[in-house]
């Protein structure tokens, strides 16, 4: 089992444009095929990577449960003031 965890310090570094460029979780999100309104769980959500691409692709009717071992990732999450439609674990 491999139990490497994030520094919290270096989070903004998830959130960098390039990195967004690279990895591209709108069109991740899109391939997957999970239609508006689903209920989907982000697991080791991080700061919020894939949560927010993920609620925008779920709408108002969906949701998005976001997990994280990390307290303070999880603090940064929130802290990005994300929709509605995203519960927090």
């Amino acid at each position: 089992m491999h139990d490497h965890k994030f520094d919290p310090v270096k989070a903004e570094k998830l959130l960098a444009p390039e990195r967004y460029q690279k990895i591209k979780p709108d069109i991740l999100l899109q391939k997957l095929g999970v239609p508006p309104g689903s209920t989907i769980l982000d697991l080791g959500c991080g700061n919020g990577f894939f949560t927010f691409p993920a609620s925008a692709a779920m709408g108002e009717n969906g949701m998005v449960i976001a997990a994280d071992s990390s307290g303070e990732m999880l603090q940064l999450l929130s802290d990005r003031n994300p929709r509605d439609n995203v519960q927090v674990l």
